[in-house]
């Protein structure tokens, strides 16, 4: 979990977030600004899947990545986590 953290943390803070999207956004929506100032928090959920997944145990840990800007860009979010992980 320490090394996602540290991934995670390299998105903190004002960036061009253009390689997080897809390309044709621009072309489509050449309006979306993709410099963002972004917060991550990656945590240990403490959220439980037994009930959704019954042979879920003790062995996996369940992470919570928390991502806040004041706007993000198409599928901006979802790439992030591809990348970290």
């Amino acid at each position: 979990m320490e090394k996602v953290a540290e991934a995670a943390h390299l998105l903190k803070g004002v960036h061009d977030f253009t390689a997080f999207t897809n390309p044709t956004t621009f072309k489509e929506q050449p309006w979306q600004n993709p410099v963002k100032d972004v917060e991550v928090n990656v945590l240990k959920s403490t959220a439980t899947m037994q009930h959704h997944m019954p042979f879920y145990n003790d062995h996996y840990e369940n992470w919570e990545f928390v991502y806040s800007s004041h706007s993000f860009l198409y599928k901006q979010v979802s790439e992030f986590i591809n990348k970290i992980l």
